[in-house]
């Protein structure tokens, strides 16, 4: 895909993340499912922006590429940046706290190239303009359901998430997704 819809992704990532209620869900996710919340973006943002749907051989392709990234440079950056949070042994405190908004910063680029391969891998896909937000929806919960199938042999050992909570999680970033389509289309997805 073009730099530009490598930065449409990016942009979008960071306004729905930023949306109220959408970071502890993501959170919930990751610390306790074992998600990439990348491909949970990438997932809202394919189905939202009108791209459709990915297949399983999609998804598969992303996470054989983008998982040693996100193992070996997100993932550790993640864990000193918590480990940080509590400046360890004689660290002064306002020192580590620097340090780690530093750690926070690399770790936000380490996602931003994880979003880049995972773009160069899936290729090209145009937005269809005009899809009604019921299709959107469905396309996004379509695309989520894919991932936590596929994605369950490359995720790391977590406590996991009853397929209950899955769905309460789904249900809620959906509601929260387009809220100009109501609750009533996020359910129907």
């Amino acid at each position: 895909m073009s730099a530009a819809v490598t930065e449409e992704f990016w942009e979008f990532s960071l306004e729905f993340y930023g949306r109220e209620g959408i970071s502890d869900l993501c959170l919930r996710l990751q610390d306790e499912g074992g998600f990439d919340v990348d491909y949970v973006l990438l997932a809202f943002w394919m189905g939202l922006s009108g791209r459709g749907r990915l297949s399983d051989a999609e998804l598969e392709a992303g996470l054989k590429a983008t998982t040693p990234w996100n193992e070996g440079v997100v993932k550790v950056l993640r864990q000193v940046r918590r480990t940080l949070k509590h400046a360890p042994g004689a660290a002064p405190a306002e020192a580590a706290t620097n340090f780690r908004k530093e750690i926070l910063a690399q770790e936000l680029e380490g996602e931003r190239i994880e979003h880049m391969i995972l773009v160069r891998t899936l290729g090209e896909k145009q937005a269809e303009s005009g899809l009604p937000a019921e299709r959107r929806l469905s396309d996004a919960d379509h695309n989520f359901r894919r991932y936590a199938a596929v994605s369950a042999a490359f995720r790391t050992a977590a406590p996991g998430l009853s397929e209950t909570a899955l769905d309460d999680i789904l249900t809620a970033l959906l509601a929260r997704a387009m809220p100009e389509a109501g609750a009533a289309a996020a359910s129907r997805a």
